[in-house]
């Protein structure tokens, strides 16, 4: 089944708060989708990047990703239908 937006978006932002210091190349991989995915979720307030040094960035949920995780989760068991049985 193909994922839609809210589905991308809730992977993501679920990876980044289990693992907080993935670089966003190591999230890219282990979530499967494009960069051009994550840049929205940037310039939207979900996800903000912390500097850690010489070339490392980190992605760290902002109040906003955490309150659409909120928010999306409940819509997840209203409608199981659209969740992938695999």
């Amino acid at each position: 089944m193909k994922r839609g937006r809210f589905e991308i978006t809730a992977e993501i932002l679920r990876e980044v708060t289990r693992t907080p210091n993935f670089a966003p190349t190591r999230l890219i991989a282990k979530t499967g989708v494009a960069y051009k995915f994550l840049y929205p979720l940037v310039s939207e307030g979900f996800l903000e990047f912390e500097n850690m040094g010489k070339k490392r960035r980190r992605l760290r949920l902002t109040d906003k990703g955490r309150l659409f995780l909120k928010l999306y989760q409940p819509l997840e068991e209203l409608f199981p239908l659209f969740q992938d049985k695999t």
